[in-house]
């Protein structure tokens, strides 16, 4: 399980007339651009302008600039921090504890650390060159565990003494640094976490960051809060989606759809009673089933409360192979039913280009009412049993599913890697797995559990599911060509009987394009007319996206690198070692043909890939300028390319 670590922490040094107040900030997704001035403004050490800098090459030199000025500074020595937030919320005040450690990082695939939701690649990419120049963790990943009276005991013991930092935040939320230096203690705790996994709560895209900035050569840990889910304190919020616009839909229309699956109720409202009535409605949603929401519309005086009529489960509304607890959860029906199939927006909800998250529903109401937003719907919160129900399927929920508050303050306790200061860990067990797995070629029966694993890739790197449903037609556009009409080509990684990767290429690019038209373009074409246009219509519209790209590669490309390949592997088997043999048994037959080029394509968005292509030899040679994916086109499609040389014997 995830191996926990203590670790001198930076702080900012108030012995040199710093006030905290003034220095700290919220984490940066939650910061409005308005609201990052008035941070900036403040102090010139405020936080923000690490986390949010004009250049990520500023903020690395701004932050040597604090250290060297002593701005902040760090503690002699290794240790655990104990985190308390105290709240007043609905008149009640919430205390809530938490461990701030290094928790090493690890692959999800091992199943130490499962995150919930899915993250927005874009923001990754920034969190990512971030950590890149910094080398640093200025906010703690959110995690949760489930723990016992032995960790309440050992913690309770710091919590009657003063506090070794605190500070109150613009929310009125009391911020508290206990010190844990004791090295029985730090013992203790180490081994308690031993055997406990953790869920990643909040902060899955500064995590994956890290991760990837591990197998860069940056640090093997990260800053992380523990919090335990049994904690009194723990409060999660509801986050509300505000819809930009419905194309082609009037408010009407709206609720004619809508009325086919929900029970309706109105509350009418004037700008005089606007208040009560929208007590009343969350009133009522607090206390409604399961799948119900609150909303309000353009153009209309009326809060609306929709409840699923129960004659309508949504496992079985819901398309997919997503579990039945992914498919009950509020998100999932008011994406997956309500955005999706009835509104029909797909392709806005994964990049939040039309929609907007918030917690604020009075703000969020004003907007609607202004015509800055068409829609409103407003969401009970998650529960936290349904979040571990979930991450126990290995599943993802929709974005922005959990706000959980009070979050912790960037800037308070945070961690510089130095590479003299943690021992790299000899390499983890999961690795010995990759040796069992048997590279070989192709075989006629592998094609399912080729197609398996190409649509559980698909989406530059990750699963296709929620993107593309039609799993046939999938294959049909990207893998099947391969084992059926060039099957001497391709390779599988063999698990026991089950494809977990394989890589599929061509010597000849050029015949291999002509071919796959004659071959592939008839069961493409009825496939999509006479199956996907009627079962699943938005992935009939991605198809037309598809086909408007450019469908032949570049002459000069073909000439120089005539070959190609695609490699692809399932998550729970990556950082194995197997995508190297995968490459080197390809490339040693590429070799054999008496061919010195070879090319492959991925996406801008492909994070893992991308250094694992650079790591053995392959070099961009050619950029798009759109993505493939009509939800993300600023994510550009990326040619990379390598001249063979000598035989590589990894196979």
């Amino acid at each position: 399980m995830p191996e926990i670590m203590p670790f001198k922490a930076y702080y900012y040094n108030t012995q040199k007339g710093i006030e905290l107040e003034k220095v700290l900030a919220p984490p940066h997704d939650v910061i409005s651009p308005t609201e990052r001035i008035t941070f900036q403004q403040k102090s010139p050490y405020n936080i923000v302008h690490l986390i949010l800098p004009d250049s990520y090459p500023m903020a690395a030199q701004m932050l040597n600039d604090f250290i060297k000025n002593e701005i902040v500074i760090q503690r002699k020595s290794p240790e655990f921090y104990l985190y308390g937030t105290k709240i007043l919320y609905n008149k009640f005040e919430f205390v809530r504890y938490g461990l701030i450690t290094l928790v090493r990082l690890s692959d999800f695939s091992e199943k130490q650390i499962f995150p919930h939701e899915k993250t927005f690649k874009k923001v990754a990419e920034g969190r990512l060159n971030l950590i890149r120049e910094t080398n640093a963790n200025f906010n703690p990943i959110f995690f949760i565990f489930k723990g016992n009276p032995l960790y309440s005991k050992l913690i309770q013991k710091y919590t009657k003494k003063r506090p070794f930092l605190e500070t109150t935040d613009g929310d009125n939320v009391t911020h508290m640094i206990w010190v844990i230096e004791d090295k029985q203690d730090i013992s203790t705790l180490q081994n308690y976490f031993k055997p406990i996994p953790l869920t990643i709560a909040d902060g899955h895209h500064r995590y994956l960051s890290a991760l990837i900035h591990s197998q860069e050569g940056g640090s093997k840990y990260i800053l992380g809060l523990l919090v335990d889910m049994n904690d009194p304190g723990l409060q999660i919020l509801p986050t509300h989606r505000l819809i930009q616009q419905v194309p082609t839909l009037t408010s009407d229309a709206i609720l004619n759809r809508l009325e086919n699956y929900f029970t309706i109720d109105k509350y009418a409202f004037t700008n005089d009673n606007l208040k009560e009535n929208l007590d009343e409605l969350l009133a009522q949603l607090s206390n409604s089933p399961p799948n119900s929401f609150g909303m309000t519309m353009q153009n209309q005086s009326n809060l609306f409360l929709l409840t699923l009529r129960p004659n309508f489960p949504p496992d079985a509304l819901i398309q997919g192979d997503w579990s039945a607890d992914w498919k009950s959860l509020d998100v999932s029906v008011l994406h997956e039913l309500i955005l999706t199939k009835l509104l029909e927006i797909p392709e806005e909800i994964e990049d939040a280009k039309n929609i907007i998250y918030t917690k604020d529903i009075k703000n969020a109401i004003q907007q609607v009412l202004e015509g800055s937003f068409q829609l409103l719907f407003i969401l009970n919160p998650t529960k936290v049993e349904q979040i571990l129900k979930v991450t126990k399927h290995s599943e993802l929920m929709p974005h922005k599913s959990t706000y959980f508050y009070p979050k912790p303050l960037s800037g308070l306790i945070f961690y510089k890697y130095n590479p003299n200061e943690v021992q790299e860990i000899k390499s983890s067990p999961h690795l010995k797995i990759g040796s069992k797995v048997t590279i070989r070629k192709c075989r006629k029966s592998d094609q399912n559990g080729i197609m398996e694993v190409c649509f559980r890739t698909g989406y530059m790197g990750e699963d296709l599911r929620g993107h593309f449903q039609d799993k046939k037609l999938f294959g049909y556009l990207f893998c099947l060509y391969y084992p059926q009409n060039e099957p001497e080509t391709c390779f599988v990684a063999d698990h026991k009987g089950r494809i977990v990767g394989y890589i599929l290429g061509s010597p000849n690019t050029s015949r291999q394009e002509r071919l796959f038209i004659v071959k592939m373009g008839w069961r493409i074409l009825l496939r999509a007319f006479f199956i996907t246009f009627w079962r699943y219509h938005t992935d009939f519209k991605t198809l037309i996206h598809f086909l408007r790209l450019p469908q032949s590669s570049n002459p000069d490309i073909s000439k120089r690198y005539p070959a190609h390949l695609h490699i692809d592997i399932l998550e729970s088997y990556q950082h194995r070692g197997i995508g190297t043999r995968l490459m080197a048994r390809y490339e040693n037959f590429i070799r054999k043909l008496k061919i010195t080029g070879i090319h492959l394509g991925t996406s801008e968005g492909n994070y893992k890939a991308i250094p694992f292509y650079k790591k053995l030899g392959y070099t961009i040679i050619h950029t798009d300028r759109i993505g493939m994916w009509p939800d993300a086109l600023e994510k550009r499609g990326l040619i990379f390319a390598k001249v063979l040389n000598k035989k590589i014997n990894l196979c």
